[in-house]
């Protein structure tokens, strides 16, 4: 998959800022690839009406990322 693709599928729930797909595979040995919408809302709505959805016989799943900063210096 592209990330054109995605940029674009995605769109259609929010303003995306970002998309990024890495070349290394997942621990199942799966692709798998970033949307950054420009807000919050965006990416709930996104994610919600995304999740489990078939494109390409490609089956896509939606998380929000939860990173946690480093604490110390």
């Amino acid at each position: 998959m592209h990330w054109r693709w995605l940029q674009q599928l995605f769109g259609y729930h929010g303003r995306v800022m970002d998309v990024f797909i890495p070349k290394k595979r997942g621990a199942a040995g799966r692709r798998f690839g970033f949307v950054r919408y420009g807000n919050i809302r965006d990416a709930r709505r996104g994610i919600e009406r995304l999740d489990d959805f078939m494109m390409m016989n490609q089956r896509l799943g939606g998380n929000m990322v939860q990173f946690q900063g480093r604490k110390t210096f």
